[in-house]
């Protein structure tokens, strides 16, 4: 969400522009020997656009856009197949999203518990929190920026795997991972 008054923007570019409702709000050279430069803008809802430029052209920019409630999760595993030995393993982001699809990055207080069916086991659980010191071998864990991991090892059997996720007013979530 863009509930901040500081906004900070890294690229490799000699002057960077902010947008808010498609109107500049401040341009500023990126002093030399650094990649930062830092706005101050007042809150408003919406979007905030940074575009790097050197020599003219554009080339970077980054988007941040306000964000609704937490409504849902999203998970993502990053492959639908996997070995079915104990030597594999599936990486499934958690995201906490509002009602477009948008990851609510002060979803902090969000505990979501898993469980998990079939040909797998979840083998650890994390969120990128280097403050959290709650297990990761426990079935549940806060959500850090609205985001958080489950790792999964398969059995050594051909089939499949359901992983599940819960949390206090949001919109439950399944996958399914195949063991092959």
């Amino acid at each position: 969400s863009i509930d901040a008054q500081r906004h900070e923007h890294v690229r490799r570019a000699f002057a960077v522009l902010g947008q808010q409702r498609r109107r500049a709000v401040s341009e500023q050279k990126v002093p030399e020997k650094s990649i930062t430069v830092t706005f101050d803008v007042p809150y408003t809802p919406g979007i905030l656009v940074a575009k790097g430029y050197s020599g003219g052209k554009e080339m970077a920019s980054t988007t941040l856009k306000t964000t609704g409630q937490p409504v849902a999760i999203r998970m993502r595993p990053d492959r639908a197949k996997i070995n079915a030995n104990c030597n594999d393993l599936a990486y499934v982001s958690v995201e906490v999203v509002d009602s477009e699809g948008n990851i609510v990055p002060n979803a902090d207080d969000v505990e979501i518990s898993y469980v998990i069916e079939g040909d797998g086991e979840i083998i650890g659980v994390g969120n990128g929190n280097t403050e959290d010191l709650s297990s990761f071998q426990q079935p549940l864990k806060k959500v850090f920026h609205g985001k958080g991991l489950v790792i999964i090892r398969p059995t050594r059997k051909l089939g499949k795997i359901i992983l599940k996720a819960s949390a206090k007013g949001l919109a439950e979530k399944s996958i399914e991972i195949i063991t092959k």
